[in-house]
């Protein structure tokens, strides 16, 4: 392959001046050589002796002209005059300038601020989350403590004495025992005379009721006694409850 010179190049003989590509050219050109750039493995070295490699064995960039030739101005169509390939690639080289890094002490010194920075920023989250914590447990201690002395306050507060008044549970059994207890008379055979519609019999121990149509009788059994543990019996006129 002959390398066109000095059509692709523009400037006076012996200047040469590689010719500017426009941007989208340079988008163009980029997935090539990114997919070389990854294939070398990043290392230039490979890169560059790959490419030059090529240019060696492909192209007539390393061949050189007669020094008669060119002494006589005799055309040649391949190669370039001694030294011409290399002030190419220096052109091309220097057409692009330099970044230079800034001083390591400059860039260590102003990560050590950035990192002072961060490890503030989140010591002063972490204030602000410890106080947002305490602020909520300190509300809530406060809703709890108003919800108790509300709760107090229900219970301390008196009944009201508006209309006709309440007797308390106390006095009512009291009252009931106490009238019970009163009125349980017996007959000369020893038998309870009924009272209202029941009665109790404290030598048995039970208590009964009755209406028109049924007879309750209520009397104790031993814990975790089961129905099929007792041995009823009923007749007309008695009722027998056993425990075998």
């Amino acid at each position: 392959m002959s390398l066109p010179s000095p059509s692709p190049y523009i400037g006076t003989p012996g200047n040469i001046e590689p010719r500017k590509m426009s941007p989208q050219e340079q988008i163009e050109w980029d997935a090539p050589y990114i997919a070389l750039a990854q294939k070398s493995g990043g290392d230039l070295r490979l890169l560059f002796s790959s490419f030059f490699s090529f240019l060696h064995r492909k192209t007539d960039f390393y061949i050189a002209h007669h020094p008669l030739d060119v002494k006589e101005g005799i055309p040649v169509r391949m190669g370039f005059k001694e030294g011409d390939a290399e002030k190419l690639l220096l052109a091309s080289f220097r057409q692009f300038p330099l970044r230079r890094l800034p001083r390591m002490s400059e860039v260590d010194k102003k990560k050590q601020e950035q990192q002072q920075e961060q490890q503030q920023q989140r010591r002063s989250n972490s204030q602000t989350s410890i106080q947002k914590n305490n602020n909520e447990k300190s509300d809530k201690n406060s809703n709890k403590q108003n919800n108790k002395d509300g709760t107090k306050n229900v219970k301390n507060e008196k009944p009201s004495t508006t209309g006709e008044p309440k007797t308390s549970k106390a006095t009512t059994t009291a009252t009931v025992s106490s009238t019970s207890e009163t009125a349980i008379k017996y007959s000369e055979e020893g038998k309870q005379i009924p009272v209202g519609n029941g009665g109790s019999c404290t030598q048995f121990n039970f208590e009964w009721t009755q209406t028109i149509q049924e007879v309750s009788i209520a009397l104790p059994i031993p814990p975790k006694t089961r129905a099929k543990d007792l041995e009823v019996i009923m007749k007309q006129t008695s009722i027998s409850v056993k425990l075998p």
